[in-house]
């Protein structure tokens, strides 16, 4: 998380492949997280399953997780 919130970095690790990627948010909104989460494992490999942290930007796991067909 960038100073007074304003710009985050996820990292995505993909554990078949030995890939890990990040990649700056413009912020910590759980729909824009969503998307990105959604495109980027898209982009790459459909996932077994995902790991989510305890935060809010993440409270919309179900819907990810629905999108692609994987656990959680």
């Amino acid at each position: 998380m960038g100073s007074n919130y304003q710009a985050a970095l996820p990292a995505f690790i993909y554990r078949s492949m030995l890939l890990t990627t990040i990649y700056k948010l413009e912020g910590k909104n759980s729909t824009l997280i969503k998307r990105k989460i959604i495109k980027r494992i898209k982009r790459y490999e459909k996932g077994k399953t995902i790991s989510f942290d305890n935060d809010q930007p993440f409270s919309q796991h179900e819907e990810i997780t629905y999108k692609l067909d994987a656990k959680t």
